[in-house]
């Protein structure tokens, strides 16, 4: 009795003094020559960081910051437990330095988990923050603080820093050796049946001390506080299925685990599997968890299963034995966290543990990425809602998994469907075995079929290994013919097979079909085939078609061609050489006079390749002295022309005169010779009927030729076709029967005949040639042979981008058509030499004067002074009024001159860009290497020409200084040819007024420096062009900025001067020609209404 109050006794003695075991941390940095101190230090540029011997354990990162303790000129550290050190001039000491909290104190330091150790470089990074504080080198161990969602907190120089988790990083848990001990399985058999059968007895609960290590523990009360629980008594693990609890495994006498729930329940709840077990509490007492060193703190299950094959016991390897702390019952499923070697890596109740790997199978995952065959297996194919055996796959062949369920079914890829093999002829495979995975061929779409059961090789070890087969009959796609061999994918593996025991068959994606036996070429009459010629055994043709019907489409003439599959196979295309892919068909066509060859010459011999039928309508490609070009089935081909005749159809274009014959017209409903076309000459036809006469451009009107002179032609001797050029006003009357001549070979040759007295309208006056129009080919006729007869007309197109060139046609003939009232001349040249024109409409003395595109972007203004031009001539021949005004009355008094465009070069920039001008690098330059000119105001050399006058040309304002595309004034007055040109032409003149037209703003300038009678005679024709355009008159300025045409011509030639500014603002951008219409309306009369003031006023 006194020795059980003794006990009783030392019991609540030690209850009441619990002994702590107190670990003090120092640091393991030793201090030999320098300062004892540890310090902060910032590095200053990345630098390395060397070990003991040298070796280089990482790179620190400039602005890093670390702590460690100078020793001569090194500074140390710690890196893990090894002493690292790196040079003190690339570190700078941090006196005051202020801890943010990523710094360990002596106590925090020594707090560790556990370590980590990585195979690749890894990256240090602040705690708080996307800063790399070190490039770890491979292999260099880290002590670990603790583990988070998505990183390990680290201990790195007294840093608290972060290492992203990744699958090369091991970690090994503070005490874990990761040593497995070698005690078998199989003798632990017994025990573990012997403690089965001992949980199963009912045994009376007795109170054990047990006093241990330092530790003192009571069987006590469980609270919500208590964590963990101790196994006092080898105890089931349970798990519920459906409600009910069944036994999964086992917890081992002596062992402690965590508690899931801290109710006060019979059971306890622990991690077991990917869910939870339960354990009965009355084989437990309270405990503390120190026991535990396996805890898991970073490992995951992989989502990977296994079943034991029978009751297996668990092992704790953290002591560096192999010790049982609990087990795991035969068929139970379980997730493994990982696969070590001959061992699998486990967790029970949130302790790592490890099950040997011959004593379980791995069954079937949603992870599981391959399957091997364990017995040879048929594959299937879903052909309606039936499975239907195709192939097979031999034991031992790993494959891959399309799905990943576990079904009763593994889905491989086969052909371009999907391969059924049953699960239970399979089991989880190991992907490394396989060496000829399909990771570059996609897409197979050539077919074939097996003439027999084959096998299918794999030839990535260097022999022929089969791996699966295919069953006779089926089609199936490959890749490429490989010699001897077919190149197919089975099951996403890349495997051969022989050619000799397969057909090829034909697939959407066959491109050219071979002839096997001559056949026929079948074309669509209504609702009939006929034949139309034949294709000969051994050529090969393109498809037209793609599908597997028994018919084969070729390209026939214009249309499709139809041939018999069976008497064909696919092709290959290398085969053919004379493949079309130059030539289309002409409008031409023929009809065989009999059966006729189609022959190809691209060997240099003459190889029938194809037939032609007599009477089948066939169109030729071109012709070739005594051959005709046609092609057949996408290849060129080669027919006689004596073999064949050409006929007319509603799609010929052209005839060839085979003997010189008449051009009729139609007068009064008689036909009536007026000329002549020329044996061998081509023309174009303007109907496409198939009467006996052939109808051609004549004139303005229609001209007749008998067909029973002609051919069918191509057109492809005709050098001078006319595309656009229309017929003028001007007609010529020939004084004798004319020839009409082509000149496009350098020569005159004569095409065609035009017969005396017949009047026929011209296209331009070119010297002593006239150009003009005939049967649709431009021609030559001499002017000595015929007299000219001009009709007043509209000539000038306004409405479009009025070009210089269009300028310069219309000029000369208005020249032409108004002889005596009109008068053109040349005043000078641009700086690339185009001409600048005026032009002098009237009779009278008194002048008055308009000029137009000064600035290049301002081209609309020609247009309106052109059609100013056209219609006060028109008008003038007419007799008639124009805008109110008696416009023959107002012409025989005064002339109007006209320079339509002052800037030649500066409006063709712009319109059609720097490659127009002599020097187009210079004018890009000075666009500052834009193509887009559109804004351009200068000349060709960058000079504005309207700040070109001498007119208080020094006090110019925004000048830029250099040349450019707007308001450089140049470097004196008068420098700019253009503007020289105007200069000396207004001199010679004694113009009563000017106008010189500008764009945009709808507004007019009227003064320049002007005072008195000067200036009031002035405003008030200024009103009367107001009122007329609707212009808003600019008001007079004491200083305005000079230069201009205008305020040259006010200040120097004392008479009135104008600039209107047409159209609403454009913003630096030419006008639109949708805006045209309405800056004719207001300022059509503009010209007659000042020419009238200046008679009057004179």
């Amino acid at each position: 009795m006194g020795k059980k109050i003794t006990a009783l006794f030392l019991i609540l003695l030690l209850l009441a003094n619990q002994v702590h075991l107190i670990v003090s941390a120092t640091s393991n940095i030793t201090v030999e020559n320098g300062s004892d101190s540890i310090e902060y230090y910032q590095v200053n540029v990345n630098t390395e960081l060397l070990d003991s011997e040298g070796r280089i354990s990482g790179v620190l990162q400039k602005d890093a910051i670390i702590r460690g303790v100078q020793e001569n000129e090194k500074i140390l550290l710690l890196l893990g437990e090894t002493q690292q050190f790196l040079d003190i001039q690339n570190v700078t000491l941090l006196e005051n330095y202020e801890d943010n909290g990523e710094h360990l104190n002596e106590e925090s330091s020594s707090t560790s988990i556990g370590e980590i150790i990585s195979a690749n470089q890894i990256d240090i990074l602040s705690l708080n923050e996307e800063k790399i504080l070190l490039h770890l080198s491979p292999n260099q161990k880290i002590q670990v603080i603790s583990t988070e969602n998505n990183y390990y907190k680290i201990d790195f120089a007294g840093t608290m820093g972060r290492i992203l988790l990744n699958d090369s990083i091991q970690f090994s848990p503070l005490g874990e050796s990761g040593n497995l001990g070698e005690e078998s399985t199989e003798n632990k058999q017994a025990e573990l049946e012997n403690t089965t059968n001992l949980e199963q007895q009912n045994e009376e609960q007795t109170i054990t001390t047990i006093i241990a290590e330092n530790i003192v523990k009571v069987n006590s009360t469980f609270t919500k506080e208590t964590q963990f629980f101790e196994v006092t008594k080898r105890t089931a693990i349970y798990v519920k299925v459906d409600g009910t609890l069944i036994r999964m495994g086992a917890v081992d006498q002596g062992q402690m685990y965590e508690r899931l729930n801290r109710d006060l329940s019979s059971w306890h709840q622990i991690k077991f599997g990917d869910g939870i077990g339960y354990v009965k509490a009355e084989y437990t007492i309270p405990a503390n968890g120190s026991q535990i060193k396996n805890k898991n703190v970073s490992y995951s299950n992989s989502g990977y299963h296994f079943k034991p094959k029978l009751n297996i016991a668990v092992y704790d390897t953290s002591s560096g034995s192999s010790i049982q702390f609990a087990s795991i019952y035969e068929g139970v499923t379980y997730p493994l966290i990982a696969d070590i070697g001959d061992w699998y890596r486990v967790d029970i109740a949130g302790r790592i543990g490890f099950v040997r790997e011959r004593d379980v199978v791995r069954t079937p995952s949603i992870y599981d990425t391959h399957f091997e065959v364990i017995a040879r297996a048929a594959i299937y194919v879903k052909e309606g809602d039936s499975l239907v055996r195709v192939g097979a796959v031999d034991e031992g062949q790993v494959y891959p998994r399309l799905n990943r369920d576990v079904s009763g079914w593994q889905q491989i890829a086969f052909g371009n469907k999907i391969g059924y093999v049953r699960s239970e002829y399979t089991k989880p495979g190991d992907a490394s075995k396989i060496q000829n995975l399909n990771t570059a061929y996609k897409n197979p779409n050539l077919t074939f079929k097996p003439k027999l059961n084959i096998a299918v090789y794999d030839t990535s070890s260097g022999t022929s290994v089969q791996f699966a087969s295919l069953y006779e009959g089926i089609t199936y796609p490959f890749f490429a013919n490989i010699g001897d061999w077919y190149r197919v994918d089975v099951a996403g593996r890349i495997g051969y097979i022989r050619e000799r025991d397969v057909e090829r068959t034909f697939s959407n994606y066959d491109t050219h079909f071979e002839v096997t036996t001559r056949t026929a070429v079948y074309i669509k009459e209504g609702d009939q085939l006929i034949r139309a010629g034949a294709v000969d055994v051994g050529q090969v043709y393109p498809r037209l078609n793609r599908d597997v019907s028994s018919w084969q489409q070729i390209s026939f003439g214009n249309g499709i061609g139809y041939i018999r599959s069976q008497y064909t196979k696919p092709g290959d295309a290398s085969k053919i050489q004379n493949l079309n892919t130059l030539y289309k068909n002409s409008n031409l066509v023929f009809k065989p006079k009999l059966n006729i060859a189609v022959y190809d010459t691209s060997s240099g011999s003459s190889v029938q390749f194809a037939s032609l039928y007599e009477g089948v309508t066939y169109p030729l490609i071109a012709d070739i002295g005594d051959w005709y070009r046609v092609d057949i089935a996408g290849r060129t081909g080669y027919i006689r022309e004596r073999d064949v005749e050409l006929i007319f159809t509603e799609d010929t274009q052209y005839f060839e005169v085979l003997t010189r014959t008449a051009i009729y017209i139609k007068e009064g409903g008689v036909l009536v010779k007026v000329g002549a076309v020329d044996q061998g000459e081509m023309y174009p036809r303007s109907n496409r009927d198939l009467s006996s006469w052939h109808q051609v451009k004549f004139g303005n009107g229609i001209g007749y030729v008998n067909s029973i002179y002609t051919k069918p032609a191509d057109g492809s001797k005709i050098k001078n076709l006319n595309n656009s050029e229309p017929n003028s006003s001007v007609s010529a009357k020939p004084k004798l029967n004319i020839a009409v001549y082509d000149n496009t070979s350098g020569q005159m040759v004569r095409f065609a005949s035009l017969y005396q007295g017949k009047v026929y309208p011209i296209i331009e006056d070119i010297g002593s040639w006239l150009k003009v129009d005939l049967a649709g080919r431009i021609g030559y006729i001499a002017k000595s042979n015929v007299d000219l007869i001009y009709t007043p007309t509209d000539v000038v197109n306004p409405k479009q981008e009025y070009t210089y060139e269009e300028m310069r046609r219309d000029l000369l003939l208005i020249q032409n058509i108004y002889p005596g009232l009109v008068e053109l001349k040349t005043i000078g040249k641009s700086v690339d030499g185009r001409n600048i024109y005026a032009i002098k409409v009237g009779k009278g003395s008194t002048e008055i004067f308009f000029n137009a595109s000064h600035h290049g972007r301002e081209h609309i203004t020609t247009n309106l002074v052109m059609e100013m031009i056209d219609q006060y001539t028109r008008n003038y021949a007419l007799g008639g009024t124009f805008g109110g005004y008696n416009v023959k009355q107002i012409l025989d008094n005064t002339s109007i001159w006209f320079v339509p465009m002052v800037n030649p070069d500066g409006v063709t920039l712009v319109q059609r860009g720097h490659t127009t001008a002599k020097n187009p690098d210079y004018v890009l330059k000075l666009n500052n290497n834009n193509l887009d000119f559109s804004s351009w105001k200068a000349n060709i050399r960058g000079v504005d020409l309207n700040r070109q006058y001498p007119a208080d040309w020094e006090n110019i304002r925004n000048n830029p200084g250099v040349p450019g595309p707007q308001n450089y004034k140049g470097t004196a007055p008068l420098t700019e040819p253009e503007v020289v040109a105007l200069y000396n032409f207004v001199l010679n003149h004694n113009f009563k007024t000017a106008v010189s037209y500008h764009s945009s703003g709808e507004i007019l300038y009227w003064h320049f420096h002007q005072s008195g009678a000067r200036m009031e005679r002035d405003y008030q024709i200024a009103k009367a062009i107001s009122n007329q355009t609707g212009y808003r008159i600019v008001d007079p300025v004491s200083n305005p900025s000079g230069g201009g045409f205008t305020d040259w011509f006010i200040s120097t030639r004392l008479q009135p001067g104008f600039t209107p500014e047409v159209s609403p603002y454009t913003y630096g951008q030419p006008v639109p020609l949708s805006n045209y219409d309405a800056i004719w309306l207001e300022n059509r009369s503009v010209g007659l209404m000042l020419a009238k003031e200046a008679f009057e006023r004179n």
